[in-house]
């Protein structure tokens, strides 16, 4: 009888992770569901899958979990690198720990987990590691540059890391979704809304690049809190 793929997913809390092992799960796949609060992924257990603490901005903590799957599974599958959150706002705006943070998870984490289960992969000569990338990776949004760099940079790490595991049958696929429902939109909109001088910076700019043809730059602000439920 077939063994039932072990999955190891990284960002289950919300948005694209959570249904994504819920579905691994229903097909029948032994699904690692992680997140850095392990309270808010517990229930899933009642789903029949397992769940373990990882913050991929943590070397230690992924290290344990990778440690903890392999001792309880004794290999891994698949792995899906999924966790991640956006920065908005202008890029001339956003500071460099600020980017670096955004770079640190969505771009360097990634890497790390990678690096951390290949080799396991590699010694079975067998795997599949799935990269969740996004459109904004191709098509550069206003207000989101520096999350559409860490997607264009997934896309290209991708790319090469496919070409460098070919050779051990491990392969490696990149979703570029669009809009989804999650918490990474509003996680995003709430931090400019708490920091509200980033906010109003940002509607200078966006008052900036009309020529000044706005009414009121005021106006441009108003609008912007009305968008942001402010």
């Amino acid at each position: 009888m077939e063994k039932a793929s072990v999955v190891l997913i990284s960002g289950c809390s919300s948005g694209i992770g959570l249904p994504l092992a819920r579905e691994f799960a229903s097909r029948g796949c032994r699904v690692f569901a992680t997140a850095r609060k392990p309270e808010v992924i517990e229930p899933l257990k009642r789903e029949k899958m397992e769940t373990a603490t990882l913050d991929v901005t943590d070397s230690d903590s992924i290290g344990a979990c990778v440690r903890e799957v392999i001792g309880k599974a004794g290999r891994i599958d698949v792995l899906v690198n999924n966790a991640g959150y956006m920065q908005m706002g202008p890029v001339i705006d956003i500071s460099a720990d600020d980017m670096r943070r955004q770079f640190d998870t969505n771009v360097f984490g990634a890497a790390a987990l990678t690096r951390a289960v290949a080799p396991h992969m590699i010694k079975k000569r067998s795997g599949l590691i799935v990269n969740i990338g996004s459109v904004s990776g191709i098509c550069a949004t206003p207000f989101a540059g520096v999350y559409c760099a860490t997607k264009a940079a997934m896309h290209l790490l991708s790319d090469s890391l496919r070409m460098e595991l070919a050779p051990f049958n491990i392969a490696v696929i990149v979703v570029q979704v669009g809009a989804i429902k999650s918490n990474i939109g509003e996680a995003a909109v709430k931090n400019i809304i708490e920091t509200k001088k980033f906010g109003l910076r940002s509607a200078d700019r966006i008052y900036q690049s009309k020529g000044g043809c706005l009414a009121k730059r005021s106006d441009t602000r108003r609008r912007i809190f009305k968008r942001f439920g402010r």
